[in-house]
């Protein structure tokens, strides 16, 4: 008996932390989705979330600098590259 509550506390820790990274990874790759104006209305740690903007890339707008893309939806903004994607 006393080696199958082993086994079940053994099992419970394993699926535990499966279930923990599984919920941490999911945290992590979450994608938000943008308009262009909800774009410029971000501040602080908003600006540094995975997101993808909505809408038409305008030629020339977007300007790919060695670890960083500048985009310009309104004529003002900048993110770090990886932390942005423009969508069509």
């Amino acid at each position: 008996m006393k080696n199958r509550a082993k086994f079940a506390v053994g099992i419970s820790v394993i699926v535990f932390s499966l279930a923990f990274l599984a919920w941490l990874g999911y945290g992590e790759s979450k994608t938000y989705y943008h308009t262009i104006a909800e774009y410029q209305t971000l501040h602080g740690s908003d600006l540094s979330r995975r997101m993808r903007l909505a809408g038409t890339v305008q030629e020339g707008s977007i300007h790919h600098i060695p670890g960083r893309v500048e985009s310009a939806p309104g004529g003002k903004s900048a993110a770090p590259a990886g932390n942005s994607q423009s969508s069509m």
